[in-house]
Parts: structure tokens; sequence; C-alpha cells
């Protein structure tokens, strides 16, 4: 594992990826209108670059619901 996907194994990763992917909106429009943060952001959490926000883990969070 690299610098670049650090979290790429992350659950929370995966998760963000099932919701995009059930709501039907692109990357950048889920980012835009239901996440309220950008697009080049969800990227990079997507990618594993960074460490997706414990507010949006929480919101991903099977527990949570």
């Amino acid at each position: 594992m690299t610098k670049h996907d650090e979290y790429s194994d992350d659950w929370a990763v995966a998760a963000l990826r099932n919701a995009i992917e059930a709501d039907g909106r692109s990357v950048e429009e889920y980012a835009e209108q239901f996440l309220f943060c950008s697009h080049s952001s969800v990227y990079k959490w997507l990618r594993g670059e960074n460490k997706i926000p414990k507010v949006y883990r929480k919101m991903l969070s099977p527990w949570q619901r």
C-alpha cells in the first residue's frame, strides 16, 4: 500500500462508493448537492488518498441507521 492509497481498504470508502452508486448522481453532483463539499475531496477519498472525515463517516455508518 502506498501513501496514495493509504485508506483504500477503509470500510467508509466502500460505503461512500455504494452510496453514490445507489443515489444515481455523479460524484460531482453527489459531492456538491448531498455532501456539500468539493468533488475533488470526494475523489481523493474514493482513491484512498485522504481519510474520510468523521462527520461523513458517521453519515455512512450502518450503525447510525
